[in-house]
């Protein structure tokens, strides 16, 4: 009981937009260990992920991440358990808080832990386009994160498949929308199908693709 009080009582805080005060909060209490009920792991996991995205909006991504990594614990935990996620809204609320956090790891220097968010992401995102193509933008922008991480990693060979696999994704899937900041830059802005946006982008990943493949052609072990 006393748990639950607790969450709540960061929940109210994110309620009244007092960010700072209930990420001090969550971190005193659950930076290494997620609540240990499953209600107090939903409401701490939506509550962080209001936290994140208001840090991340604002460019403190060092801030940002810390909340998203308390919301990844409970998430962790939510997956595992027998319930799971309870529709596939929620599952993609926290596949956007994935990929946001993964965002943020890769601009503040976290590749490894960045890359493994990201592939966490892309996972419940193919899932999710498989009934629902249209948020396929999503898995996108969780590949290109992953991508860059690994890139950036010096792992070449695994960042090209990475980027075929977004740029795949971009080339088959509608066009326009608006989607989460990634780590190769700021959030799209909504595009008909007609538009060249999605063509744009879809060039620049086949350039890091090329890139990536070039790299790891050039590279050798020490």
């Amino acid at each position: 009981m006393c748990e639950q009080v607790q969450v709540r009582h960061v929940a109210s805080l994110v309620d009244a937009d007092r960010f700072g005060e209930a990420l001090s909060e969550a971190e005193r209490r659950w930076s290494r260990l997620a609540p240990a009920g499953t209600q107090g792991r939903r409401i701490l996991a939506d509550s962080l992920r209001h936290v994140q995205h208001a840090y991340a909006s604002a460019e403190q991504r060092a801030v940002a991440l810390r909340a998203g990594r308390i919301a990844a614990l409970a998430i962790d935990a939510l997956e595992i358990s027998p319930e799971g996620a309870r529709s596939d809204q929620e599952a993609a609320t926290w596949a956007v808080t994935l990929t946001e956090l993964s965002g943020c790891l890769a601009t503040e220097g976290h590749r490894g832990e960045g890359a493994r968010v990201a592939a966490r992401a892309a996972t419940m995102w193919r899932r999710l386009c498989a009934a629902r193509p249209t948020l396929t933008k999503h898995l996108t922008e969780s590949l290109i994160n992953q991508g860059e991480c690994l890139r950036l990693s010096g792992q070449y060979v695994e960042a090209a498949s990475v980027f075929a696999e977004a740029a795949a994704t971009v080339r088959d899937a509608p066009g326009g929308g608006r989607g989460s900041r990634t780590a190769l830059g700021k959030e799209r802005d909504p595009a008909p199908a007609h538009s060249p946006e999605p063509r744009a982008q879809l060039a620049r990943l086949l350039d890091r693709q090329a890139l990536c493949a070039e790299q790891a052609g050039a590279w050798t072990p020490r």
